[in-house]
């Protein structure tokens, strides 16, 4: 499975560069975004970043990046967040919303969420994503497929400790 997140959500983008991002709750979101695209960009493995992600999200982002960054093992915080000020980190911005402007359909709330190329139909909205993914599988399913949603957390909260 190729699994992508663009943290943008219902941002909006101004300027020639270097650009200026409105979002839709804020500043505190918009340095949340910031630190998760720059930790993304300096992690580019997923069994890397997704850790950070996965704490940023359970608390708040524009301020629990350096306790993230810990939780995850990352030792380069300080790159993290010069990233987050700088032409780096605004760059990597823009191409999140290029690309969330380049969503077909537009998306039309967050999270957006496609499988094989779709965004979810009203049915998928109430699932949760593994049921999704799990349903849309075409091939033999994963043991994830099988695991219950208790199971699955578990695990998930196990990758944030390790």
């Amino acid at each position: 499975m190729d699994f992508t997140i663009v943290p943008f959500g219902n941002a909006q983008e101004s300027g020639s560069g270097p650009y200026t991002f409105e979002c839709q709750h804020g500043d505190p979101e918009c340095v949340g975004n910031m630190v998760e695209t720059c930790a993304m960009h300096f992690h580019s493995d997923i069994a890397d970043w997704w850790p950070f992600v996965y704490c940023l999200e359970e608390g708040t982002p524009a301020t629990d990046g350096q306790k993230c960054a810990k939780t995850a093992g990352f030792t380069d915080w300080d790159d993290i967040e010069d990233c987050t000020t700088s032409s780096l980190g605004n760059g990597l911005m823009h191409k999140n919303a290029a690309q969330t402007g380049a969503l077909v359909p537009p998306h039309q709330f967050t999270p957006w969420v496609v499988v094989n190329g779709a965004p979810l139909s009203e049915t998928d909205l109430g699932k949760t994503l593994i049921d999704v993914v799990c349903g849309a599988y075409t091939g033999t399913k994963p043991d994830a497929c099988s695991s219950t949603q208790e199971e699955i957390m578990k695990c998930m909260r196990n990758s944030t400790q390790a």
